[in-house]
Protein backbone atom coordinates (compact mmCIF):
# COMPACT_ATOMS: atom_id res chain seq x y z
CA UNK A 1 0.00 0.00 0.00
CA UNK A 2 1.48 3.47 -1.11
CA UNK A 3 1.42 6.47 0.33
CA UNK A 4 -1.16 7.59 -2.26
CA UNK A 5 -3.80 5.32 -1.14
CA UNK A 6 -3.28 5.84 2.42
CA UNK A 7 -3.63 9.62 1.99
CA UNK A 8 -7.06 8.50 -0.65
CA UNK A 9 -8.62 6.46 2.37
CA UNK A 10 -7.64 8.49 5.22
CA UNK A 11 -9.16 11.77 3.10
CA UNK A 12 -12.85 9.46 2.72
CA UNK A 13 -12.62 8.40 6.60
CA UNK A 14 -12.04 12.11 7.58
CA UNK A 15 -14.88 13.60 5.48
CA UNK A 16 -17.43 10.60 6.48
CA UNK A 17 -17.28 11.14 10.25
CA UNK A 18 -17.43 14.59 9.75
CA UNK A 19 -20.25 13.83 7.97
CA UNK A 20 -21.75 12.21 10.84
CA UNK A 21 -20.59 14.76 13.03
CA UNK A 22 -22.86 17.47 11.66
CA UNK A 23 -25.89 15.51 11.55
CA UNK A 24 -25.63 15.02 14.92
CA UNK A 25 -28.31 17.26 16.89
CA UNK A 26 -25.54 17.48 19.81
CA UNK A 27 -23.12 18.72 17.83
CA UNK A 28 -25.71 21.92 16.60
CA UNK A 29 -26.49 22.08 20.22
CA UNK A 30 -22.69 22.31 21.02
CA UNK A 31 -22.03 24.48 18.24
CA UNK A 32 -24.45 27.12 19.66
CA UNK A 33 -23.22 27.38 22.90
CA UNK A 34 -19.35 28.04 22.11
CA UNK A 35 -20.53 30.61 20.06
CA UNK A 36 -22.04 32.19 23.50
CA UNK A 37 -19.01 31.69 25.05
CA UNK A 38 -15.87 34.21 25.58
CA UNK A 39 -12.66 34.32 23.16
CA UNK A 40 -9.86 33.20 25.26
CA UNK A 41 -12.38 29.83 25.91
CA UNK A 42 -13.13 29.23 22.28
CA UNK A 43 -9.15 29.30 21.52
CA UNK A 44 -8.51 27.20 24.48
CA UNK A 45 -10.85 24.33 23.10
CA UNK A 46 -9.79 25.00 19.44
CA UNK A 47 -6.15 24.29 20.84
CA UNK A 48 -7.94 20.58 22.77
CA UNK A 49 -10.12 19.90 19.15
CA UNK A 50 -6.56 20.18 17.47
CA UNK A 51 -4.60 17.90 20.10
CA UNK A 52 -7.62 15.38 19.83
CA UNK A 53 -7.63 15.38 15.71
CA UNK A 54 -4.28 14.81 15.41
CA UNK A 55 -4.14 12.04 18.06
CA UNK A 56 -6.76 10.97 15.93
CA UNK A 57 -4.82 11.09 12.65
CA UNK A 58 -1.96 10.13 14.23
CA UNK A 59 -4.03 6.65 15.31
CA UNK A 60 -5.48 6.04 11.98
CA UNK A 61 -2.10 6.44 10.25
CA UNK A 62 -0.77 3.95 12.99
CA UNK A 63 -3.25 1.04 12.35
CA UNK A 64 -2.46 1.77 7.98
CA UNK A 65 1.11 1.39 8.65
CA UNK A 66 0.61 -1.77 11.06
CA UNK A 67 -1.67 -3.49 8.37
CA UNK A 68 0.87 -3.20 5.89
CA UNK A 69 3.62 -4.35 7.85
CA UNK A 70 1.26 -7.60 8.76
CA UNK A 71 1.15 -8.20 5.27
CA UNK A 72 4.53 -8.00 4.73
CA UNK A 73 5.29 -10.23 7.37
CA UNK A 74 3.07 -12.75 5.91
CA UNK A 75 4.25 -12.58 2.59
CA UNK A 76 8.03 -13.43 3.43
CA UNK A 77 7.19 -16.03 5.90
CA UNK A 78 5.00 -17.94 2.86
CA UNK A 79 7.90 -16.86 1.02
CA UNK A 80 10.37 -18.58 3.06
CA UNK A 81 8.13 -21.82 2.51
CA UNK A 82 7.84 -21.63 -1.04
CA UNK A 83 11.81 -21.29 -1.39
CA UNK A 84 11.79 -24.66 1.14
CA UNK A 85 9.54 -26.02 -1.41
CA UNK A 86 11.66 -25.57 -4.50
CA UNK A 87 14.17 -26.60 -2.87
CA UNK A 88 13.20 -29.60 -1.78
CA UNK A 89 12.01 -30.34 -4.86
CA UNK A 90 15.26 -29.76 -6.58
CA UNK A 91 17.03 -32.20 -4.55
CA UNK A 92 14.18 -35.18 -5.32
CA UNK A 93 14.60 -37.35 -8.16
CA UNK A 94 13.01 -36.18 -11.05
CA UNK A 95 13.14 -38.85 -12.94
CA UNK A 96 9.44 -40.26 -15.08
CA UNK A 97 9.38 -43.64 -15.45
CA UNK A 98 6.61 -43.05 -18.17
CA UNK A 99 6.71 -39.59 -20.83
CA UNK A 100 4.10 -37.71 -21.22
CA UNK A 101 3.15 -35.00 -23.89
CA UNK A 102 2.23 -31.25 -23.60
CA UNK A 103 -1.48 -32.01 -24.12
CA UNK A 104 -1.50 -34.43 -21.51
CA UNK A 105 0.12 -32.48 -19.20
CA UNK A 106 -2.10 -29.46 -19.50
CA UNK A 107 -4.87 -31.55 -19.04
CA UNK A 108 -3.98 -32.46 -15.51
CA UNK A 109 -3.22 -28.76 -15.19
CA UNK A 110 -6.58 -27.71 -16.24
CA UNK A 111 -7.74 -30.44 -13.91
CA UNK A 112 -6.45 -29.66 -10.78
CA UNK A 113 -7.07 -26.02 -11.64
CA UNK A 114 -11.04 -26.14 -11.64
CA UNK A 115 -11.17 -28.58 -8.58
CA UNK A 116 -9.40 -25.00 -6.42
CA UNK A 117 -13.34 -23.39 -7.07
CA UNK A 118 -11.63 -20.46 -8.76
CA UNK A 119 -13.46 -17.97 -10.68
CA UNK A 120 -12.92 -17.91 -14.40
CA UNK A 121 -11.56 -14.64 -14.86
CA UNK A 122 -8.53 -15.55 -12.28
CA UNK A 123 -7.70 -18.52 -14.66
CA UNK A 124 -5.07 -16.95 -17.24
CA UNK A 125 -4.64 -20.07 -19.07
CA UNK A 126 -1.97 -22.57 -19.55
CA UNK A 127 1.21 -22.35 -22.37
CA UNK A 128 3.82 -23.89 -23.61
CA UNK A 129 7.27 -22.58 -21.76
CA UNK A 130 11.13 -22.59 -22.28
CA UNK A 131 13.15 -25.81 -21.46
CA UNK A 132 14.38 -25.48 -17.76
CA UNK A 133 18.30 -25.00 -18.21
CA UNK A 134 20.67 -26.34 -14.91
CA UNK A 135 24.11 -27.93 -14.76
CA UNK A 136 22.52 -31.81 -12.64
CA UNK A 137 19.99 -32.16 -15.66
CA UNK A 138 21.57 -34.82 -18.03
CA UNK A 139 21.68 -34.21 -21.50
CA UNK A 140 19.84 -37.00 -22.10
CA UNK A 141 16.41 -35.79 -20.27
CA UNK A 142 13.44 -35.32 -22.26
CA UNK A 143 11.81 -32.49 -20.83
CA UNK A 144 7.63 -31.11 -21.09
CA UNK A 145 7.75 -27.75 -19.73
CA UNK A 146 4.37 -25.41 -18.87
CA UNK A 147 4.03 -22.45 -17.55
CA UNK A 148 0.32 -21.74 -15.31
CA UNK A 149 -0.86 -18.33 -15.23
CA UNK A 150 -3.55 -17.35 -12.43
CA UNK A 151 -4.62 -14.06 -10.47
CA UNK A 152 -6.23 -12.10 -7.76
CA UNK A 153 -4.81 -15.44 -5.57
CA UNK A 154 -3.86 -15.00 -2.10
CA UNK A 155 -1.13 -16.33 -0.19
CA UNK A 156 -2.71 -19.61 1.18
CA UNK A 157 -3.97 -20.14 -2.37
CA UNK A 158 -0.33 -19.78 -3.63
CA UNK A 159 0.90 -22.27 -1.32
CA UNK A 160 -1.73 -24.63 -1.90
CA UNK A 161 -1.73 -24.58 -5.44
CA UNK A 162 2.04 -24.90 -5.82
CA UNK A 163 1.45 -28.17 -3.49
CA UNK A 164 -1.18 -29.51 -5.91
CA UNK A 165 0.97 -28.65 -9.26
CA UNK A 166 3.98 -30.37 -8.42
CA UNK A 167 2.81 -33.46 -7.38
CA UNK A 168 0.60 -34.24 -9.98
CA UNK A 169 2.53 -36.85 -11.59
CA UNK A 170 5.78 -38.33 -10.82
CA UNK A 171 8.61 -36.13 -12.93
CA UNK A 172 7.19 -33.15 -12.49
CA UNK A 173 8.68 -30.40 -10.54
CA UNK A 174 8.34 -26.54 -10.30
CA UNK A 175 10.68 -24.69 -11.77
CA UNK A 176 9.98 -21.04 -11.07
CA UNK A 177 7.50 -19.02 -9.11
CA UNK A 178 6.90 -15.33 -9.98
CA UNK A 179 4.61 -13.27 -7.45
CA UNK A 180 3.26 -9.74 -8.83
CA UNK A 181 0.67 -7.56 -7.03
CA UNK A 182 -2.98 -7.22 -8.44
CA UNK A 183 -3.33 -4.52 -10.32
CA UNK A 184 -7.08 -4.01 -9.31
CA UNK A 185 -6.46 -4.99 -5.61
CA UNK A 186 -2.95 -4.97 -3.97
CA UNK A 187 -4.27 -7.55 -1.19
CA UNK A 188 -4.09 -10.03 -3.95
CA UNK A 189 -1.56 -11.29 -6.00
CA UNK A 190 -0.66 -12.62 -10.20
CA UNK A 191 1.33 -15.15 -10.06
CA UNK A 192 2.95 -17.26 -12.79
CA UNK A 193 3.98 -21.22 -11.72
CA UNK A 194 6.96 -22.68 -14.23
CA UNK A 195 6.61 -26.54 -14.63
CA UNK A 196 8.78 -29.18 -16.15
CA UNK A 197 8.10 -33.25 -16.59
CA UNK A 198 11.34 -35.24 -16.75
CA UNK A 199 12.04 -38.35 -18.13
CA UNK A 200 14.67 -40.62 -19.54
CA UNK A 201 14.66 -42.98 -22.82
CA UNK A 202 13.67 -45.97 -21.95
CA UNK A 203 16.72 -48.58 -22.27
CA UNK A 204 15.62 -51.44 -24.44
CA UNK A 205 15.83 -54.96 -22.71
CA UNK A 206 18.87 -56.86 -23.65
CA UNK A 207 17.94 -59.87 -25.65
CA UNK A 208 18.91 -63.51 -23.78
CA UNK A 209 21.71 -65.35 -26.10
CA UNK A 210 20.90 -68.95 -26.39
CA UNK A 211 23.93 -70.62 -25.73
CA UNK A 212 24.32 -73.18 -28.64
CA UNK A 213 26.71 -76.01 -27.45
CA UNK A 214 27.90 -77.91 -30.24
CA UNK A 215 27.46 -81.74 -29.29
CA UNK A 216 30.60 -83.89 -29.90
CA UNK A 217 30.04 -87.11 -31.39
CA UNK A 218 32.06 -89.60 -30.52
CA UNK A 219 33.99 -91.55 -32.47
CA UNK A 220 33.08 -95.52 -31.99
CA UNK A 221 36.44 -97.17 -31.13
CA UNK A 222 36.83 -99.48 -33.72
CA UNK A 223 37.52 -103.23 -32.87
CA UNK A 224 41.11 -104.77 -33.21
CA UNK A 225 40.94 -108.41 -34.97
CA UNK A 226 43.02 -110.68 -33.26
CA UNK A 227 45.45 -112.16 -35.48
CA UNK A 228 44.85 -116.18 -36.14
CA UNK A 229 47.84 -118.26 -34.68
CA UNK A 230 48.55 -120.77 -37.17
Amino acid sequence: MNLADIKDQLSEKIELMWGKIQENPSFNTLREKYEILPQKTQRLLKSGSLGVFVLMLISILVSFFSTSSEYITEFEENREVTRMLLKTASQEKFVSPKEISFSELESLINRNINNQRLLDDQKAGVSKDQPFKAKYIPKDANQVNASVSLSQLNLKQIINIGYELQNLVDGIKMTGLKISNNAKDDHYYDVKYSLAHFSFPQEPEPVAKKSKKKSKKKNPKRRRRKKSSK
